[in-house]
């Protein structure tokens, strides 16, 4: 079966409320087509592409809610020179997980 195109199967969309003055994170799942269970695909960009393969006993709803809840921002390794209250992203990503886990409970 050739799979020219279909809908990414995660949707991340980070808003910022100016009136809030905080981040809101959405996440939006799509299944993928059940004919495509098991394919072969290579996802690309415009500079790059990958192989991948769709397997069948993949749920990405479930893997996200296990992701979400076992993050733990203790283990965000910055790098040489580097630590938390120097890399703002790293606050915003702490955040974003704690609201993410809050709504998951």
């Amino acid at each position: 079966m050739q799979i020219e195109r279909f809908a990414s199967p995660l949707w991340f969309k980070p808003i910022y409320s100016e009136e809030a003055q905080n981040w809101f994170i959405y996440l939006i799942t799509n299944n993928i087509p059940p004919e495509y269970s098991g394919a072969d695909v290579i996802v690309s960009n415009k500079t790059n592409h990958i192989a991948l393969t769709i397997y069948p006993t993949f749920d990405l709803n479930n893997f996200l809610k296990k992701s979400i809840k076992a993050f733990d921002k203790n283990d965000i390794e910055f790098g040489a020179g580097f630590a938390e209250e120097n890399v703002p992203e790293a606050l915003i990503l702490s955040d974003i997980f704690t609201q993410l886990q809050t709504q998951i409970g």
